[in-house]
């Protein structure tokens, strides 16, 4: 029988949990709604952007971590320990190839201990 990466079933869950958390609340509702807005209005992209780094360190103090880092911060400091993270690295890096090319090595140099 093949076992399941850790790191793929952790990637899901803060996925889930942060796609639940997110449409269920009202700010989650305005963020999403003002996505096609954020495309051409600079003020609109800052203040979706900071939304979307404040849902992303709820989730992570949500999953025992700091509140002060990142999924991807995260995901990125424990893969220099554990080799079990390098599939959630690759999933997260393939998520926001569009964005940024080193999603993770960026996120990596703002985590806090």
């Amino acid at each position: 029988m093949r076992s399941i990466n850790v790191g793929y079933i952790k990637i899901f869950a803060v996925g889930l949990y942060w796609l639940i958390s997110t449409l269920l609340s009202l700010q989650g509702i305005i963020n999403i709604s003002l996505l096609p807005f954020a495309i051409f209005i600079p003020k609109v992209r800052r203040y979706t952007k900071e939304q979307w780094i404040a849902d992303d360190r709820r989730v992570n103090a949500f999953f025992n971590g700091r509140s002060r880092n990142t999924v991807s911060s995260r995901i990125g400091y424990k893969v220099k320990t554990d080799d079990r993270y390098l599939a959630a690295k690759k999933v997260v890096n393939k998520l926001f190839y569009l964005f940024e090319k080193e999603h993770i090595e960026n996120e990596t140099k703002n985590y806090v201990k």
